[in-house]
Formats: structure tokens, C-alpha cells, sequence
């Protein structure tokens, strides 16, 4: 199990127009082979009202993108301006799609201070499914099992658009909220929506989402599954289910 923190730096949304980064405060870039083998976790660009946001989002079923809330805030009602690209790897991609849909945590506009961050999660309904012999979709942790100690943290960066960046021994900590964790390593503008993927047995499957990072320090959030989300998850594998048995 992590082991616990305190809350004690102001902590940050990581969408493009955050507060940057130095080069050593960030996610390194991945290696060819990492990189080939998470197409599953993509870039997510937003056109909203007066800017563009970059996140970064995880396709968990062949119609369903899990990313950070604060992505889809300049983005309501525009849906379609937004656009999921799964595989990006230099200038090729696998798969891409716009939204339509998108649903934020039914807790988040009731929440208030720094534990508005527990649900800063939302899911993107795309408007064409990724076929899955392109891009398979991330599995998601399972509801029992034990956090590890440590874990992967995924994503893309705002200031290098083209390549997947992160690291596989981030070390977890509790933060006083039980859906929310903290880790040492570095996030930045970008890798909001991005993975926290935890491994069991051979696979890395979805553990939670990034969020936000402090202003003072390399400490990054990230936001664990809750209910809300494995039931939209569930959804959309019943969605999937349908489709195929219509084909058949």
C-alpha cells in the first residue's frame, strides 16, 4: 500500500495553459518499444472558446476515452471541436475520433476546495469507435485489488505534442482522501487525463487518472477509479457487446 501524506502545497490543473515546467521536472519520453506498445493512452485536443486545451486521455472500450474534467471546461457545448487521436508516435497515428459525448463526475460541481480534485474525471463517448484490431483498449484495475507501491505514470506534453512520455516506478502515496493519491513524479502540461497504470501479473491495467500537480515540488495527483467511472466503463463494453453481435 502507498503510504500517507498530508496535503500541504497548493496543487494545480495540468491543462495546456498551466504553469510550465522545466525539462527536469517533467515525464522523460518514452522509448520506441513502450511507446508502440500504449496506443491505448492518447492525445486528447480541445478547441474551446478561447484557447485550445492538450490532455491526454486512455481509450477503455472501443467507444470510450476516460480523461481529467478540467480538459472538457473551455470545451462545453463544443463537442465538435474535440478530438481523441489513439497511437500518436511522431506524425502517425493508429486511430482518431471526435466526442459525443462527454460526461464530467456527477460530484464535481458540488465540491468545493482541494478535494474537488477526487473528481475531477470525465468520460469522452467518441462518435466513432476505435476498431480494436487497431488499438486495444486498456483493461481496468480491478476493484479489489491492492494499490501498489509504486506504478506507472502516462502521458502526452503540451510542449512535445508528437511522443508519449513516462515513467514505470513512480512511487504512490495517500493523500487524506481515499480516491486520491500523490506521487513524486513530475507532471506537466499535458498529462492532465493521463494514465496511472498499475501492473498485475504481466499486464498494465488502469488504476487512475492525473489531475494535478504542486506549484512547490514534483509532486503529481492522480485520481483513482471510483464506481461512477467503472460503470461508464461497463456501459460501453455493453455498447461494444451490441455492435458486435449485430455484425455477427
Amino acid at each position: 500500500m502507498p503510504r500517507r501524506i498530508t496535503f500541504v502545497n497548493l496543487i494545480l490543473a495540468l491543462f495546456v495553459t498551466g504553469a510550465a515546467a522545466t525539462a527536469s521536472e517533467t515525464l522523460p519520453v518514452l522509448d520506441a518499444e513502450k511507446r508502440i506498445a500504449l496506443p491505448a493512452v492518447g492525445l486528447i485536443r480541445a478547441k474551446g472558446v478561447d484557447s485550445v486545451v492538450i490532455c491526454t486521455g486512455t481509450l477503455v472500450a472501443p467507444d470510450l476515452v476516460v480523461t481529467s474534467a478540467h480538459c472538457t471546461d473551455k470545451t462545453a457545448g463544443l463537442l465538435k471541436d474535440i478530438e481523441f487521436v489513439a497511437g500518436l508516435n511522431g506524425t502517425r497515428f493508429l486511430a482518431n475520433s471526435g466526442a459525443a459525448e462527454v460526461l464530467r463526475h456527477p460530484k464535481l460541481d458540488h465540491a468545493t476546495g482541494r478535494g474537488k480534485f477526487r473528481y475531477d474525471v470525465a468520460v469522452i463517448r467518441l462518435g466513432r469507435p476505435v476498431p480494436e484490431e487497431r488499438v486495444q483498449p486498456i483493461n481496468l484495475m480491478h476493484s479489489d485489488a491492492v494499490l501498489p507501491a509504486q506504478a506507472a505514470l502516462i502521458g502526452y506534453r503540451s510542449t512535445d505534442l508528437k511522443l508519449l512520455h513516462g515513467r514505470f516506478d513512480c512511487a504512490l502515496s495517500q493523500t487524506l482522501w481515499s480516491t486520491l493519491v500523490s506521487s513524486t513524479c513530475p507532471a506537466s502540461q499535458g498529462n492532465s487525463g493521463g494514465a496511472m497504470l498499475a501492473k498485475t501479473g504481466q499486464e498494465w491495467r488502469l488504476a487512475g487518472v492525473i489531475v494535478a500537480a504542486s506549484q512547490h515540488d514534483t509532486t503529481s495527483f492522480i485520481v483513482l477509479l471510483d464506481q461512477w467511472l467503472r460503470d461508464q466503463v461497463d456501459a460501453a463494453l455493453r455498447r461494444q457487446a451490441k455492435r458486435s453481435a449485430k455484425v455477427q
